[in-house]
């Protein structure tokens, strides 16, 4: 595997003893979500959950995160989730989007386009899902936004809900997802 880190900022490692096993990915084409269940286990500490390609039917929309701890049977849906992440533009502005802890999903990114080369590629970090305290998550993606303007988006989310996290979900605001995102558990 490649590093996939930005600006020598948090994430993953190669070399050094490090090592990543594939646990599963799901392609998706045309799919209200992208469910990743059967691979978040007691077996690792930290997971990689490698976007490639993602993009909405929809223009200008964001790409949310689901948490289950029932393994993709119920999703948490309440507001335990707090999100804060950078994105710095092709253009001459950037931004901060944030929440504190009362939103009802994470925010990945936002005015995601959905035009033929408007695609969401990078990785995302799961630390400690078994844990009975916050749930952390890394967030290294770029994208082409609906304007079109190149992206980085750096950050994190959370969740406070104190039960193990067993399945994550990926979906759009608005429209159906298509693209491929691999699990892997980092030793």
């Amino acid at each position: 595997m490649s590093n996939h880190g930005a600006f020598g900022f948090f994430f993953f490692f190669e070399g050094k003893g490090v090592a990543s096993v594939l646990l599963g990915s799901v392609v998706a084409l045309n799919q209200p979500s992208i469910d990743l269940t059967n691979v978040i286990t007691n077996s690792f500490n930290k997971y990689m959950i490698d976007l490639l390609d993602v993009y909405p039917t929809t223009d200008n929309v964001k790409l949310l995160l689901l948490f289950s701890n029932s393994n993709g049977q119920s999703w948490i849906t309440s507001a335990q989730y707090g999100y804060t992440y950078y994105t710095v533009y092709s253009s001459p502005f950037s931004g901060i989007s944030t929440n504190n802890g009362t939103a009802t999903s994470i925010e990945l990114t936002s005015e995601q386009g959905n035009q033929t080369n408007e695609k969401i590629n990078g990785t995302l970090e799961l630390r400690n899902p078994n844990s009975n305290t916050y749930k952390h998550l890394g967030i290294n993606l770029s994208s082409i936004s609906q304007q079109p303007y190149y992206k980085i988006t750096i950050g994190a989310g959370f969740s406070r809900d104190a039960s193990p996290i067993k399945a994550v979900r990926m979906y759009f605001s608005s429209g159906n997802i298509y693209g491929k995102v691999s699990v892997y558990g980092i030793n």
